[in-house]
Protein backbone atom coordinates (compact mmCIF):
# COMPACT_ATOMS: atom_id res chain seq x y z
CA UNK A 1 0.00 0.00 0.00
CA UNK A 2 2.44 2.71 0.31
CA UNK A 3 3.64 2.22 -2.95
CA UNK A 4 0.30 1.69 -4.61
CA UNK A 5 -1.38 4.35 -2.80
CA UNK A 6 1.04 6.83 -4.23
CA UNK A 7 0.50 6.31 -7.50
CA UNK A 8 -1.59 8.60 -9.62
CA UNK A 9 -4.18 8.69 -12.26
CA UNK A 10 -2.46 9.51 -15.33
CA UNK A 11 -6.05 9.41 -17.39
CA UNK A 12 -6.90 13.26 -16.96
CA UNK A 13 -10.43 14.52 -15.46
CA UNK A 14 -9.94 11.10 -12.92
CA UNK A 15 -10.04 12.41 -9.43
CA UNK A 16 -6.59 10.94 -7.44
CA UNK A 17 -9.19 9.73 -4.30
CA UNK A 18 -11.66 7.68 -6.89
CA UNK A 19 -8.88 6.45 -8.46
CA UNK A 20 -7.59 5.08 -4.74
CA UNK A 21 -10.71 3.97 -4.16
CA UNK A 22 -11.19 1.82 -7.04
CA UNK A 23 -7.63 0.88 -6.50
CA UNK A 24 -8.33 -1.02 -2.98
CA UNK A 25 -11.63 -2.43 -4.73
CA UNK A 26 -9.50 -4.05 -7.43
CA UNK A 27 -6.79 -5.65 -5.22
CA UNK A 28 -9.31 -6.88 -2.90
CA UNK A 29 -11.37 -8.32 -5.71
CA UNK A 30 -7.93 -9.76 -6.98
CA UNK A 31 -7.37 -11.43 -3.21
CA UNK A 32 -11.29 -13.18 -3.43
CA UNK A 33 -10.32 -14.63 -6.80
CA UNK A 34 -6.57 -15.74 -5.35
CA UNK A 35 -8.96 -17.82 -2.43
CA UNK A 36 -11.08 -18.80 -5.23
CA UNK A 37 -8.75 -20.49 -7.39
CA UNK A 38 -7.96 -22.99 -4.13
CA UNK A 39 -11.04 -24.53 -4.26
CA UNK A 40 -10.17 -25.69 -7.88
CA UNK A 41 -8.20 -29.09 -7.05
CA UNK A 42 -6.13 -28.57 -10.58
CA UNK A 43 -4.46 -25.06 -9.33
CA UNK A 44 -3.62 -26.45 -5.57
CA UNK A 45 0.35 -26.35 -4.89
CA UNK A 46 1.50 -28.78 -2.36
CA UNK A 47 5.29 -28.69 -2.48
CA UNK A 48 6.95 -26.15 0.09
CA UNK A 49 9.62 -25.05 -2.65
CA UNK A 50 7.24 -24.34 -4.83
CA UNK A 51 5.08 -22.37 -2.79
CA UNK A 52 8.45 -20.78 -1.46
CA UNK A 53 9.68 -19.65 -5.08
CA UNK A 54 6.16 -18.30 -5.77
CA UNK A 55 6.12 -16.58 -2.59
CA UNK A 56 9.21 -14.65 -3.40
CA UNK A 57 8.22 -14.52 -6.82
CA UNK A 58 5.74 -11.79 -5.84
CA UNK A 59 8.44 -9.66 -4.32
CA UNK A 60 8.86 -8.77 -8.96
CA UNK A 61 5.60 -6.73 -7.86
CA UNK A 62 8.05 -3.74 -6.24
CA UNK A 63 9.57 -2.70 -9.51
CA UNK A 64 6.49 -3.37 -11.58
CA UNK A 65 4.83 -0.06 -9.33
CA UNK A 66 7.89 1.79 -9.09
CA UNK A 67 7.29 1.63 -12.54
CA UNK A 68 3.83 3.37 -12.95
CA UNK A 69 3.19 6.81 -12.15
CA UNK A 70 4.73 7.10 -8.46
CA UNK A 71 4.20 11.11 -7.53
CA UNK A 72 7.02 11.15 -4.80
CA UNK A 73 7.02 14.91 -4.00
CA UNK A 74 4.17 16.52 -5.97
CA UNK A 75 6.49 19.44 -6.13
CA UNK A 76 8.94 17.85 -8.19
CA UNK A 77 8.57 17.76 -12.57
CA UNK A 78 7.50 14.26 -13.17
CA UNK A 79 8.78 12.71 -16.34
CA UNK A 80 6.84 9.83 -18.32
CA UNK A 81 6.11 6.71 -15.97
CA UNK A 82 7.47 3.31 -17.87
CA UNK A 83 3.82 2.30 -16.82
CA UNK A 84 1.61 4.58 -18.31
CA UNK A 85 -1.53 3.42 -18.03
CA UNK A 86 -4.28 2.87 -15.79
CA UNK A 87 -5.68 0.20 -16.91
CA UNK A 88 -2.33 -1.76 -16.76
CA UNK A 89 -2.03 -0.51 -13.26
CA UNK A 90 -5.05 -1.76 -11.84
CA UNK A 91 -4.61 -5.36 -14.31
CA UNK A 92 -0.64 -5.71 -12.36
CA UNK A 93 -2.88 -4.68 -9.03
CA UNK A 94 -5.38 -7.55 -9.48
CA UNK A 95 -2.49 -10.09 -10.60
CA UNK A 96 -0.97 -8.92 -7.37
CA UNK A 97 -3.91 -9.74 -5.07
CA UNK A 98 -5.03 -12.82 -6.89
CA UNK A 99 -1.48 -13.74 -6.08
CA UNK A 100 -1.59 -12.55 -2.39
CA UNK A 101 -5.04 -14.88 -1.57
CA UNK A 102 -3.67 -17.93 -3.75
CA UNK A 103 -0.23 -17.97 -1.83
CA UNK A 104 -1.65 -17.45 1.71
CA UNK A 105 -4.66 -19.46 1.40
CA UNK A 106 -2.29 -22.60 0.10
CA UNK A 107 0.20 -21.97 2.78
CA UNK A 108 -2.05 -22.23 5.56
CA UNK A 109 -3.96 -24.73 3.69
CA UNK A 110 -0.79 -26.83 3.53
CA UNK A 111 0.72 -25.70 7.27
CA UNK A 112 -1.90 -28.30 9.50
CA UNK A 113 -2.31 -30.85 6.74
CA UNK A 114 -1.18 -34.58 7.49
CA UNK A 115 -1.30 -34.59 4.04
CA UNK A 116 0.74 -32.09 2.86
CA UNK A 117 2.96 -31.06 5.32
CA UNK A 118 6.17 -33.93 5.74
CA UNK A 119 7.31 -31.93 9.06
CA UNK A 120 4.20 -33.44 11.04
CA UNK A 121 5.28 -36.40 10.51
CA UNK A 122 1.63 -38.17 10.64
CA UNK A 123 1.28 -36.82 14.47
CA UNK A 124 -2.45 -35.63 14.27
CA UNK A 125 -1.95 -34.38 18.32
CA UNK A 126 0.62 -31.34 16.36
CA UNK A 127 -1.92 -30.19 14.03
CA UNK A 128 -3.50 -27.67 15.64
CA UNK A 129 -0.04 -26.57 17.02
CA UNK A 130 0.77 -26.28 13.16
CA UNK A 131 -2.70 -24.53 12.22
CA UNK A 132 -1.83 -21.85 15.49
CA UNK A 133 1.97 -21.18 14.58
CA UNK A 134 0.64 -20.44 10.88
CA UNK A 135 -1.48 -17.90 12.04
CA UNK A 136 1.04 -16.52 13.98
CA UNK A 137 3.65 -16.36 11.09
CA UNK A 138 0.49 -14.73 9.11
CA UNK A 139 -0.58 -12.26 11.36
CA UNK A 140 3.21 -11.17 12.45
CA UNK A 141 4.11 -10.62 8.63
CA UNK A 142 1.20 -8.35 8.82
CA UNK A 143 2.75 -6.59 11.67
CA UNK A 144 6.12 -6.40 10.35
CA UNK A 145 4.84 -5.55 6.65
CA UNK A 146 2.69 -2.60 8.22
CA UNK A 147 5.97 -1.01 9.93
CA UNK A 148 8.02 -1.60 7.18
CA UNK A 149 5.34 0.76 5.03
CA UNK A 150 6.71 3.52 7.11
CA UNK A 151 10.21 3.15 6.34
CA UNK A 152 8.99 2.29 2.40
CA UNK A 153 6.96 5.54 2.33
CA UNK A 154 9.38 7.38 3.91
CA UNK A 155 11.89 6.44 1.40
CA UNK A 156 9.37 6.96 -1.46
CA UNK A 157 8.59 10.47 -0.91
CA UNK A 158 11.92 12.05 1.38
CA UNK A 159 9.54 12.68 4.33
CA UNK A 160 8.34 11.94 7.77
CA UNK A 161 5.56 9.31 7.18
CA UNK A 162 4.24 10.36 10.51
CA UNK A 163 4.16 14.25 9.71
CA UNK A 164 3.51 14.51 6.45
Amino acid sequence: PPITIMVQPVTPGVHPLLFSSIHFVVFNIGDFLGRYMCSIKRLLIWSEKRLLAISLCRTLFIPLFLACNVQRNPLDAQDSPLINSDFLFMFILLVCGASNGYVSSLCMMSAPSLDHNPKLLGRKEDVDIAATVASFCLVGGLVIGSMASFGVRAAMCECNPFRD
